[in-house]
């Protein structure tokens, strides 16, 4: 996974420390132990799958990065995690000199996790790609379903 950081950071930044020094908190917060299911191993699903649609998507660079961020602040007891990571998202972006229309749409792209809703009239390929991919887990077969569904029930239990 952290090849597919690289490769896609290093288009918009040299500074390998940085690179890396990200992908390393990235790493970390998606694998910290309140995690039963928006981990690393979420964020490798949807990746691998977006590969796909490549060729149907307007920026995808954009759609990889909300891939990246879309969920890397998780606090189980809070009700702010997708504006957190679209804040993080975005304070990151910025370092690398992301252009300023495109970090609002990743921001966008992040924040309609919260409800997985899209406005009447929004035919945005993109936004709707993406929050099909982050649901991708409902669609897939028995064994997995089962585990999530297990782990979301940890998750619940954490809550309370």
């Amino acid at each position: 996974m952290k090849i597919l950081w690289v490769d896609l950071v290093s288009k918009y930044s040299i500074d390998i420390d940085l690179i890396e020094n990200l992908y390393d908190i990235i790493e970390k917060r998606y694998d910290s132990s309140n995690r039963h299911y928006h981990n690393l191993t979420h964020i490798n699903l949807m990746l691998s799958e977006v590969k796909r649609f490549k060729n149907r998507i307007d920026d995808y660079d954009s759609v990889l990065f909300a891939i990246w961020f879309h969920d890397i602040i998780y606090d189980p007891l809070k009700g702010d995690n997708e504006e957190r990571s679209a804040e993080c998202a975005r304070e990151f972006l910025v370092k690398i000199n992301y252009e300023k229309n495109r970090i609002r749409k990743i921001e966008e792209l992040i924040l309609r996790t919260k409800d997985h809703t899209i406005q009447d009239g929004n035919e945005n390929y993109d936004l709707n790609l993406f929050l099909d991919l982050d649901l991708l887990i409902l669609g897939m077969e028995r064994e997995q379903y089962v585990k999530y569904a297990k782990n979301i029930k940890k998750r619940i239990r954490f809550r309370s």
